[in-house]
This record gives structure tokens, C-alpha cells and sequence, in this order.
């Protein structure tokens, strides 16, 4: 019963961080609906302990900004205190915005009121050898196509889509 709270049926899982880039892919639909009426899934980002979680903004819900997020976006819980209400992103003005946890573990919460919600994320395991090399290059950012066709400009207008990187970042010793 817990589990299915925590984790709603092909809903959310635990990531654990790895050497090389992951991606994961969800459709967050309306058979996740809770009784608020948002649909929402939850990840939890875990490194190994000792580590801390690095956590970059790539792409965020279009057509929902404002004032705190009511309606679509992405709470990210990097305070020491998980029971806190982490940040929230629904806004393109936070595009390539880092977060970087206290601890080992950061719960990752995707919700919209809207029926779908497409969701990315990537992970890297990260060793502090110096600056990493920038892998924003590869990153489609929302509103970077060129594309000329009405339907395909209509469908951008709102868009309920997250993408986030993540990987690990060392504690400080």
C-alpha cells in the first residue's frame, strides 16, 4: 500500500547514478491523477553515500509559467530536510539552472494538471578531476527548432515536457 503511494503504477523509480550517461523516459498520463487532480510522478536520484547529487535544468514545461508553478512543472528537493517543499521550475528563465543536493539523494517530483506529461532524465557519475567537459551541446533546449509547420509551432505553445540532467558531484571532505 506505502509503495503504491510513493511509487503510482508505471509511475516514478529510484535512479541510481552510474559512470556513463543514462536517459530515462516517462509518460506521466492521467492514470496517475491523485485526488488533488494532479497527475504526478516521483523519482529519487541516489549517488553513493558520502556523494552529493548535481542537478541541471534542461527543458521545462512551455506555456505554464507562473507565480509558483500551479499547474505544471518540476519540484526538485535539495535541502537537507526532504519534507520541505523543494523548487520548484515551470518557467524557460531557468534553463541550465544547477542544483546541487546536501545529501545522497534528491527527490525529483514532476506534476501537471494536464494529461501528459512527457519526462527525460539523463545521469552522469561525475569524479571532481578538474571541469567537465560541457554536455550541453547534445541537450535539445525547448523552443530551439526551426521548424516551419503550424502544427508542429501549435504543439510548443504548451508543452508539459521536463527533461533533467543529473549526476554525481562530490561532497566537500
Amino acid at each position: 500500500m506505502v509503495d503504491s503511494l510513493i511509487h503510482p503504477p508505471g509511475c516514478g523509480k529510484v535512479l541510481k547514478a552510474r559512470a556513463n550517461w543514462r536517459t530515462l523516459e516517462d509518460n506521466l498520463t492521467d492514470s496517475n491523477t491523485g485526488p488533488d487532480g494532479f497527475n504526478k510522478c516521483t523519482y529519487w536520484i541516489r549517488a553513493p553515500k558520502g556523494e552529493r547529487v548535481e542537478v541541471r535544468i534542461a527543458e521545462l514545461p512551455v506555456g505554464y509559467a507562473n507565480d509558483g508553478c500551479v499547474d505544471a512543472g518540476v519540484e526538485i528537493k535539495t535541502h537537507r530536510d526532504k519534507r520541505r517543499t523543494g523548487y520548484r521550475f515551470c518557467s524557460s528563465a531557468y534553463l541550465d539552472m544547477t542544483l546541487i543536493s546536501h545529501s545522497h539523494m534528491v527527490p525529483v517530483i514532476i506534476y501537471s494538471r494536464e494529461g501528459l506529461n512527457q519526462t527525460k532524465l539523463s545521469e552522469d557519475y561525475y569524479v571532481d578531476e578538474g571541469e567537465p567537459e560541457d554536455e550541453s551541446e547534445d541537450i535539445d533546449f525547448v523552443g530551439d527548432s526551426d521548424e516551419d509547420e503550424d502544427e508542429e509551432e501549435e504543439e510548443e505553445l504548451f508543452s508539459t515536457s521536463t527533461k533533467l540532467l543529473y549526476r554525481i558531484f562530490p561532497a566537500s571532505k
